[in-house]
């Protein structure tokens, strides 16, 4: 992951952080409006802070298991974490690419709701 990025999912969790402090104050909780705003805005950063905490915690297992790699000697504790590092870059590869996903700009229309009417066809000869 890079530096750029990392840097945009630690400004998100930092905001998505502040609306949950906003939202327990007295002035924000006794806004309903307001509120509703704050909960709305939280809510559609949820995904991406879950997803780059999940990918933290995958990359810290990785590093984990480098350590245990470099520290011993032993055959079968060497490929039990061999084995668990190979699990966490697949996970964090995995995870990246959500993130990127999830950072995606939203389409403006995905809101609005949509009436559709499917008819018949109608006339000629087919």
């Amino acid at each position: 992951m890079d530096a750029a990025l990392r840097a945009r999912l630690e400004a998100t969790v930092e905001e998505y952080e502040r609306l949950s402090r906003e939202m327990s104050t007295q002035e924000v909780a006794s806004d309903p409006d307001q509120y509703r705003q704050y909960a709305k805005a939280q809510a559609d950063l949820e995904a991406i802070v879950e997803n780059y905490r999940a990918y933290q915690a995958a990359q810290q297992a990785h590093d984990d298991a480098i350590q245990m790699l470099q520290a011993e000697d032993d055959p079968e504790i060497h490929e039990l974490a061999e084995q668990e590092r190979e699990q966490a870059s697949a996970r964090m590869e995995e995870l990246e690419k959500a993130v990127r996903l999830l950072l995606l700009p939203k389409d403006p229309y995905d809101e609005k709701n949509t009436i559709v009417e499917i008819r018949a066809g109608t006339g000629g000869d087919e």
